[in-house]
């Protein structure tokens, strides 16, 4: 199982996603408050921190075992409240980003067909959140795409 947490210094929105994220996803969401990346690695394997970015944007980065898996800057965020069944886990336009977290979280995954990179879950009280991806840190093949 995966952790889901926030910089240490996070707004609310940030914390908003990260929660429901682990929601989304199966996670354990963790207030980040004054523990180091040390002491969270210790909780979980895989994990997850998110954060604000330059220009309020959020970034999203998932750690295995000191490995950065995943590392996205979201340029657009669009929340609201849904209309369809809950679906537990994550959406994505981009089949890295799927891999690597079912790999982390062992939660259902879909892909779809998008123009652009995008992200999205169910989060609880009938929230969504989809998110357009800037660029994202291919850790693999040491690129910034």
């Amino acid at each position: 199982m995966a952790l889901v947490t926030t910089s240490r210094r996070s707004t609310p929105l940030v914390r908003k996603i990260a929660k429901d994220l682990a929601f989304a996803t199966g996670s354990t969401y963790l207030s980040r408050g004054k523990s180091g990346i040390r002491d969270i690695e210790h909780i979980s394997s895989y994990y997850f921190v998110i954060s604000e970015f330059r220009n309020s944007r959020i970034r999203i980065q998932l750690f295995s075992p000191e490995v950065l898996l995943l590392d996205l800057v979201v340029v657009d965020i669009q929340s609201g409240i849904r209309d369809w069944p809950l679906f537990r886990g994550v959406r994505t336009s981009n089949e890295l980003y799927a891999k690597s977290i079912k790999k982390a979280c062992s939660c259902e995954t879909l892909l779809f067909e998008s123009e652009l990179d995008a992200i999205s879950y169910d989060g609880q009280q009938k929230r969504y959140h989809t998110f357009i991806v800037e660029r994202y840190y291919d850790v693999k093949n040491d690129v910034k795409k």
